[in-house]
């Protein structure tokens, strides 16, 4: 039994007329008679009544067909998904992303996918150690990761996505807005909050540096919470601009720049992926598009 001869039975039983059939299928009429026929051996059914001209469906027949239509159903929605996944418009796929790549990249990246209807894509957060891990257990495709803890014993491919400055976050009219200019000693004069994902080596050596100074810390590991506490408070946040640019576009917070860090000291976001494992067409398209979205958002 082949998919060939079901659409031919598929389409008699809609047209009950087997020039009529044979003409949509653009076969001969005797080659449509002699593919029923061969089904109906096949099956030890007999499918359609012939008689003086016309043609019914069996009772066998109507079970059939309607078992037929499911499966050329579906192999009109198999064939339409290979289409898709071949393009990299298509498939499965987890990507696992640090908070700040939450923020700062997976709107832009996803938003124009979500239209896709063969498109089935899961995202999991954690800090860049928690997600190197789910990508070394195979349980995402990709990591999206900060580049301060990668390993060095050649476990993963790894691509360059884009390179953050660094900044200190502040409520709008923080008194260091009044300020053009601060080093650190002026910094530990305000609460240091951050959330608990290992950060960049830049904002790292900072982050030390108040604490060595005693200003107080707090962490928190949700970054809507740790932008609101900024917003009601004199606290101080060091992180990428791109983490909070909603509340720096309302005018909520402000972002103040980091003068005495180098400029080449930023936040490095690579994507990372098992070196022994080939990417599916979708998990490449969307580390091409990843590429060209960090490409834009370190200009």
């Amino acid at each position: 039994m082949n998919l060939r001869k079901l659409r031919h039975a598929v389409i008699l039983s809609r047209s009950l007329n087997f020039t009529r059939a044979a003409r949509e299928l653009n076969i001969t009429q005797s080659a449509l008679s002699r593919s029923i026929q061969a089904l109906e051996a096949e099956c030890r059914l007999q499918l359609f009544e012939r008689a003086h001209g016309a043609v019914a469906v069996t009772q066998a027949g109507r079970e059939f067909i309607r078992h037929a239509e499911g499966m050329l159903r579906s192999e009109a929605a198999l064939r339409t998904m290979v289409d898709h996944a071949s393009e990299g418009e298509g498939g499965h796929v987890t990507i696992g992303v640090t908070p700040l790549v939450a923020r700062a990249m997976i709107a832009p990246l996803m938003a124009p996918r979500v239209a896709q209807p063969h498109l089935h894509a899961e995202i999991l957060k954690g800090s860049s150690q928690e997600v190197l891990e789910m990508v070394a257990q195979e349980r995402v495709d990709l990591g999206i990761v900060l580049d301060n803890l990668l390993p060095v014993d050649g476990t993963f491919d790894i691509t360059l996505l884009a390179a953050f400055p660094l900044s200190v976050i502040v409520r709008a009219g923080h008194p260091l807005t009044e300020r053009l200019d601060f080093n650190l000693k002026d910094l530990a004069a305000f609460p240091l909050i951050r959330s608990n994902t290992p950060f960049a080596r830049e904002g790292a050596s900072v982050m030390v540096g108040l604490t060595v100074l005693g200003a107080p810390t707090l962490t928190v590991e949700d970054y809507d919470v740790l932008g609101d506490i900024v917003a009601a408070s004199d606290a101080i946040w060091i992180t990428a601009p791109l983490a909070v640019q909603r509340s720096l576009d309302n005018g909520e917070l402000v972002a103040l720049p980091i003068s005495w860090l180098p400029e080449d000291r930023r936040a490095t976001i690579v994507a990372v992926h098992l070196k022994a494992r080939t990417l599916s067409p979708i998990v490449t398209s969307l580390l091409r598009d990843m590429v060209a979205l960090g490409r834009r958002l370190s200009e």
